[in-house]
């Protein structure tokens, strides 16, 4: 399985990026305080990981973000 960023939303939950890389759910939450995710925090309890953000994570170019067959 592989992510496709185009059909991805343009901010993604913890838990919608955890599902995308097959991850628990725990795992956004980490790479968030290691420094290693950048997020938003919205409120107290509210996180949210722009789409530009999982690209960047994911070492992937604009190119690189639409279809996989390229």
């Amino acid at each position: 399985m592989s992510v496709i960023l185009s059909e991805l939303p343009d901010v993604l939950k913890p838990a919608e990026f955890a599902r995308a890389l097959r991850k628990g759910r725990n795992f956004p939450y980490e790479e968030i305080a290691a420094g290693r995710l950048r997020a938003v925090r919205l409120g107290n309890r509210v996180w949210r990981i722009p789409k530009s953000e999982v690209a960047r994570y994911l070492g992937l170019s604009d190119r690189d973000q639409g279809d996989p067959g390229k």
